[in-house]
């Protein structure tokens, strides 16, 4: 409770102009800020969640070797350009093609445009994706989302119904540095299950090693 002059009790009797009662204040002090370095950009952040969100390996693209320019060979007689494995994995990474997946048409397609908002829209996908012709009857979709490449696979074949009530066969493989699109890739999906497996093993890491006995792990 303040007393009938407005001060606190721990005020009255007090001259607000003594200096003894009031010392100056120190205008020489410089206050202590600690700031935050800015360590990367806004645009970076979101880079760094959509990789970590494509492959699930943490891995941006900013962390990935550049490919060093090379120069051509003379092989028996034909100019060649090679590269190992291991450089054409990080050509993926700087491509954003890990996440990659063939659409095949084989009776006509819709335009490239349309497609970009019936794919998503009719089938759930959640993501970002990324979405250009290959070649003649084929498509590239490149997904942001492991659940959004893992949904696509899931099933042999789509049928994309446009606006105008036509329905378009598509067929999804996955893509990788050796498409041909006279070929059937030799790439496939497919289910494993354990049922004799005891819940000890339950652990992902023990699955994806179990089932890299038949290939690689989604």
């Amino acid at each position: 409770m303040l007393p009938s002059e407005g001060q606190p009790p721990q005020m009255a009797g007090l001259d607000p102009s003594s200096s003894s009662n009031f010392p100056p204040l120190n205008t020489n002090m410089v206050p202590n800020i600690h700031t935050t370095p800015i360590t990367s950009s806004f645009a970076d952040i979101i880079k760094g969640h959509r990789m970590n969100d494509m492959i699930g390996k943490g891995k941006a693209i900013a962390d990935v070797e550049p490919i060093p320019q090379k120069k051509p060979n003379l092989v028996g007689g034909i100019t060649t350009i090679s590269w190992t494995a291991n450089k054409i994995q990080r050509m993926n990474i700087l491509e954003n093609l890990q996440l990659a997946v063939v659409g095949k048409f084989s009776y006509g397609a819709p335009d490239i445009y349309e497609l970009r908002s019936l794919i998503p829209n009719q089938y759930g996908i959640t993501g970002g994706c990324q979405f250009g012709y290959l070649r003649n009857r084929h498509i590239l979709m490149r997904f942001n989302r492991m659940e959004d490449y893992i949904k696509i696979l899931s099933k042999t074949s789509y049928y994309i119904i446009t606006k105008d009530g036509f329905a378009y066969q598509m067929r999804p493989f996955i893509y990788d540095a050796n498409f041909k699109a006279s070929e059937e890739t030799m790439k496939a999906t497919t289910w494993i299950s354990f049922p004799n497996l005891l819940p000890t093993f339950f652990v992902k890491e023990v699955f994806f090693s179990l089932a890299s006995v038949v290939g690689k792990s989604l």
